[in-house]
């Protein structure tokens, strides 16, 4: 029988900080989290980005309750924010992640279990449904202003907007923009491996 990724759980856990920590607006600020998770859990957090290489985005270890989670520096910052809520959500998902056995990048479309449920936590915690509908019914952003607004990467936006089913009433706008943006990055030849 095939484990299932829990995602609903995931979002919901995401949705819990989110609430006790009664934030309202974006961007969501990581250190706040950081410490509620301190105060939560009675846990020293050591959280630091590192010189790693451009395949590895972070990761989460639990040392007898001293909890380290690393993140390339060299990353984007809107891609280290995303990276460590990743890593926030294998810690409060209790991932069991051995050290070395998932050492690729972040990806938002992978099949493992737990990377599958880190990634619906941060994108719960990093972009919450209930802000991000809001969003999209009051304003005429587009998926680049609302990364931008958000502080996490036009890739994740785009996700969490067409992929979330929370969310999915209100994508419909968006997938004109996302069309004349993938037109346009096309026509200037600054991308060519999107198939018609």
């Amino acid at each position: 029988m095939i484990d299932k990724p829990r995602i609903k759980l995931s979002i919901q856990k995401a949705s819990e900080i989110i609430q006790e920590l009664e934030i309202k607006s974006p961007p969501i600020v990581l250190k706040d989290i950081l410490e509620h998770l301190k105060l939560i859990y009675n846990l020293d957090f050591n959280c630091c980005g590192l010189e790693l290489s451009n395949d590895f985005s972070g990761f989460y270890r639990n040392e007898n309750g001293l909890i380290i989670i690393g993140y390339n520096n060299s990353h984007h910052e809107h891609k280290q924010r995303f990276t460590v809520a990743h890593e926030f959500g294998h810690f409060i998902l209790d991932h069991r992640i051995i050290m070395g056995e998932l050492t690729q990048r972040i990806r938002l479309n992978s099949k493992i279990k737990e990377e599958v449920e880190a990634n619906a936590f941060a994108s719960e915690l990093l972009m919450p449904s209930h802000l991000i509908r809001k969003e999209i019914i009051q304003s005429k952003d587009d998926i680049l202003r609302l990364a931008n607004k958000y502080k996490v990467s036009k890739e994740a936006m785009e996700w969490r907007i067409f992929d979330d089913p929370f969310i999915t009433g209100y994508r419909y706008d968006f997938v004109d923009r996302k069309q004349k943006d993938i037109e346009y990055l096309k026509d200037e030849g600054l991308i060519d491996w999107i198939q018609d």
